[in-house]
C-alpha cells in the first residue's frame, strides 16, 4: 500500500478511537495530533493533545518522537521531558510543546499509529518511571 494511503487509513483509525485528529496535509504527512489523548492518572489534566512526528520513511522507520503541551505536569508539578537541540526540537519548544524521545529497538513496519499512541501512554505513565 502506498505511504499516503497507509497514513490516511491509520489517521482514520486514530479518529475512530480518539475523536478529533489533526495532521500535516502536505505530501510528507510529517505529523499527526490526537487532539484529546487520555493521560494516565497522576497528571494535572485528564487529556491533552499528543503530537507524533513521522519521518519521511515511515512506516519503514519508526516515528521520531512524540510531544505534549508544556503545561502538562505530573502530580509533583514536573515531567521528565527528553529534549534536544536540533532546529526541529527548538521550534517545537518555541511552539509550547515538550518532546519525549525514545528508542524502539525492534521496529516492525506493520506497527501503526495506534501502537504508537499506546506506546506514548506507557511512556507517560508515572508508574513506569
Amino acid at each position: 500500500m502506498p505511504r499516503l494511503e497507509l497514513l490516511d487509513n491509520q489517521i482514520c483509525e486514530l479518529a475512530y478511537h480518539f475523536g478529533a485528529v489533526s495532521f500535516d496535509t502536505s505530501p510528507e504527512r510529517g505529523w499527526v495530533i490526537i487532539e484529546d489523548f487520555p493521560l494516565p492518572r497522576g497528571f494535572n489534566c485528564k487529556s491533552c493533545p499528543l503530537l507524533i512526528r513521522l519521518p519521511n520513511e515511515y512506516p519503514d522507520l519508526p516515528p521520531m518522537y512524540f510531544a505534549i503541551p508544556a503545561a502538562v505536569r505530573d502530580r509533583n508539578g514536573r515531567i521528565d521531558y527528553r529534549t534536544g537541540s536540533s532546529r526541529d526540537q527548538q521550534n517545537l519548544q518555541a511552539s509550547g510543546w515538550r518532546q519525549f524521545c525514545y528508542t524502539i529497538k525492534s521496529w516492525d513496519k506493520r506497527n501503526d499509529l495506534g501502537f504508537l499512541a499506546y506506546l506514548a501512554y506507557r511512556i507517560l505513565d508515572p508508574s513506569q518511571w
